[in-house]
């Protein structure tokens, strides 16, 4: 959603400026319009115009959150990423849409997130609808952080029910229980995952082994 200008915040001060020092003349429609016409979200249509325009502008800050190293290169050899994890990248908009074109699954699968966006015109919302993805982040809160060590690190009953209402997410699952593996072997981590937070993912990811048997293969 593009932000109110600043020459829109000004006119609507000196529209308000104007029926305060004008009693007699208060006519609060004005000011309501004006405020309406400045907030006034842009439509899907308009923003996919607006931002295909300027694609090649717009950086947008990425994130590793999975287990693995991630990287891709486009056609001709160049890397628009290629990052360990918890670590960032930044690309423009128009290699965002190219990847998740050809390879969504670096998103879909939770590999990757989009963390910011370096325009202030934009959100990562607006950023997200632009590249038809926010449908994958459906019951997450907030998409932008590394949601999924936030659910490792909720205490084992906080843990049980966030899994629960995400089991059919089974994508969403499985890489919690990779994530978990590599911070417990991580030798940059204290993460630990405790025995019971193991049983619970194995039991949402349906294997009555748990995920010690895995603990310390590299």
């Amino acid at each position: 959603m593009a932000r109110a200008k600043k020459e829109d915040a000004k006119k609507i001060n000196k529209t308000e400026d104007k029926v305060k020092n004008n009693p007699e003349k208060k006519d609060t429609k004005v000011v309501e319009t004006e405020v309406k016409s400045v907030e006034k979200r842009k439509n899907k249509r308009e923003l996919k115009l607006e931002l295909r325009n300027i694609e090649d502008k717009i950086l947008v800050e990425i994130s590793n959150i999975s287990s693995m190293h991630q990287s891709y290169f486009s056609k001709d050899g160049d890397p628009y990423f290629d990052f360990d994890p918890d670590e960032y990248e930044e690309i423009t908009l128009s290699e965002l849409r190219e990847v998740i074109k050809k390879a969504p699954g670096y998103f879909r699968e939770f590999d990757i997130i989009i963390t910011k966006v370096l325009n202030e015109e934009y959100t990562v919302e607006d950023i997200m609808e632009y590249v038809s993805i926010s449908r994958f982040y459906k019951g997450i809160d907030d998409p932008t952080d590394d949601f999924i060590r936030e659910l490792l690190e909720l205490d084992e009953e906080e843990l049980r029910d966030a899994l629960q209402s995400r089991k059919d997410n089974r994508k969403l699952i499985k890489n919690l229980a990779c994530k978990a593996v590599y911070l417990t072997n991580s030798e940059d981590e204290e993460f630990e995952l405790s025995m019971r937070k193991d049983k619970i993912i194995c039991e949402f990811l349906g294997d009555r082994k748990t995920l010690f048997s895995l603990k310390y293969e590299k």
